[in-house]
């Protein structure tokens, strides 16, 4: 199923996305930009870095040159700006009625800027909609190592790749360099917050809900039965509204 059918089908209840503006935060390749704009949605998408393979891509690069998809300016891949600039999306105030995201808020950092800057280029009473893995997942996505979320110490990553446990990347080399690089990686790029965390975070800004009930119907997980195991044990899907801001006029609503 096209990805952003997904995301479109839990937005369906609370806006009309042909009447949106819609972000995809983390675009990558631009997949989810690529497949809002054939269904006639109005789609932008942003990320830190298209300086690698992700530029060979010639859709990427028209996407990039209509300025569909743009560059974060001064942010690195810990998603926080380079010293001395203030972290900021390359987005006007209030111009999006609806803020996603598709495995990347895993990866935030800074969350306050992060949420600062969601707030900014969102409409009061304007959406967002996160997909990432949960912290208790069994299985650590990125690198492949069982709860190596929560539970990362050196000797538990050497004895996975001891045992050849490897991401795609990986193949061939020795267990002490993908020890090594497992660690750094998931301390220096990975951030897994609980829910308690992610609501005392949100709170100010959004009135937050986890919609993994509505996500379970499009694929297999509606077989495991309970919402609440799918988000603690596989992905959480967390939908915020925005608060409106007495002090900021409002404008025109997606909603129906």
């Amino acid at each position: 199923m096209d990805r952003f059918a997904i995301f479109e089908g839990i937005l369906a209840r609370r806006c009309n996305l042909r009447q949106a503006v819609v972000l995809d935060f983390g675009c990558g390749a631009g997949g989810l930009v690529r497949s809002a704009l054939a269904r006639g949605i109005d789609c932008y998408g942003c990320d830190i870095d298209f300086s690698r393979k992700w530029t060979t891509e010639a859709e990427l690069i028209d996407l990039l040159q209509s300025r569909r998809v743009r560059q974060i300016p001064g942010a690195r891949e810990n998603v926080s700006p380079e010293a001395g600039q203030p972290y900021r999306l390359p987005f006007d105030d209030g111009m999006f009625d609806v803020v996603i995201s598709d495995q990347v808020m895993e990866h935030v950092r800074n969350y306050p800027d992060v949420i600062r800057e969601f707030a900014r280029v969102l409409r009061p009473g304007g959406l967002m909609l996160h997909m990432f893995p949960s912290r208790y997942r069994l299985v650590e996505p990125h690198q492949m190592v069982p709860f190596a979320s929560f539970f990362r110490p050196w000797w538990w990553l050497k004895l996975w790749a001891r045992l050849g446990v490897r991401n795609r990347f990986q193949k061939g080399k020795p267990a002490r360099e993908v020890a090594d690089y497992n660690r750094h990686w998931l301390v220096e790029h990975t951030n897994y917050l609980t829910v308690a965390e992610l609501r005392r975070l949100f709170a100010p800004a959004f009135a937050l809900e986890f919609v993994e009930r509505e996500f379970m119907q499009y694929g297999r997980a509606r077989l495991l039965g309970s919402p609440w195991l799918y988000r603690t044990l596989f992905s959480r899907i967390m939908l915020g509204a925005r608060v409106p801001d007495p002090a900021t006029p409002a404008r025109p609503s997606a909603r129906r």
